[in-house]
């Protein structure tokens, strides 16, 4: 077997181990800190994934390196890096709104190769590896087919404090009036997940990790999609922080990069 193939096979058991461990305590009272503002939290739901995660991709693949929001980076000297959210969408968690998710990506080089992405409360596992295509549940999925603007739908979420209004008045509120509609749901996985199966069109998100974006990015593209930074340059995974991500279905990419980048 490849080491794509095993390491997609070892990905989707590690997504759905973990999920359906921490599934339990969705929206329950938890040991919760606050990490660097009292927008980025961690409870121990996250750990709890963490932990499964990690001990599931290390037994199957020792020797590739490891970076995580909340694990220390183990730095193997690999071409393969795995780039894992144990729990992204924590705020949505915590507060009982089910769109959060398990996010698990496979870097080779500076290219992500496989992706996996598990939605436990619609129980929705989407992935892909390079050249295979993007599946949820088995079944193949594809971006929508709208290239008219003013009929979009485009998702978006928002980084930490301290940058969201001038982020909104830039990149949202300079579209807000031109597109159907700009939903929001604090969870950079699923965004990258609706707009795989084509419910969104677009989604953009400011100032993330890679974490926030491997495993989406590749699922994206695999569908159809195309996937570059808010200028259309491609995402550069060495970055640890400060990401913007445009995903698309392709066909409305350079008419929102033109608007978000009006002078």
């Amino acid at each position: 077997m490849r080491i794509e193939e095993e390491a997609l096979r070892v990905a989707k058991l590690a997504a759905k181990r973990s999920g359906k461990k921490i599934l339990p305590l969705f929206g329950k009272v938890l040991a919760v800190r606050e990490k660097e503002s009292p927008t980025d939290l961690c409870s121990e739901a996250d750990l709890l994934a963490e932990k499964i995660v990690y001990a599931t991709l290390s037994k199957e693949f020792p020797d590739f390196n490891y970076f995580s929001e909340e694990h220390e980076l183990v730095d193997k000297d690999s071409e393969y890096t795995w780039v894992i959210d144990p729990l992204d969408g924590s705020i949505p968690f915590i507060s009982g709104l089910e769109y959060w998710g398990i996010s698990i990506g496979l870097l080779k080089g500076n290219n992500p190769i496989t992706g996996v992405i598990y939605v436990p409360r619609k129980d929705w596992l989407v992935f892909a590896e390079e050249g295979k295509g993007a599946f949820l549940n088995g079944r193949p999925i594809i971006v929508s087919k709208n290239n008219h603007y003013d009929k979009a739908i485009i998702g978006f979420d928002l980084g930490h404090r301290g940058f969201r209004k001038k982020d909104l008045l830039k990149n949202i509120v300079s579209q807000v009036e031109k597109v159907r509609y700009m939903p929001s749901f604090a969870c950079a996985t699923f965004g990258q997940v609706l707009v795989a199966t084509g419910v969104y069109d677009a989604y953009l998100h400011h100032r993330a990790f890679p974490w926030d974006f491997c495993a989406g990015a590749i699922i994206v593209q695999e569908a159809g999609g195309k996937v570059t930074d808010h200028r259309g340059n491609p995402l550069d995974w060495t970055k640890k922080d400060n990401l913007f991500l445009l995903a698309s279905n392709g066909l409305l990419h350079e008419e929102i990069i033109r608007i978000i980048n009006r002078k």
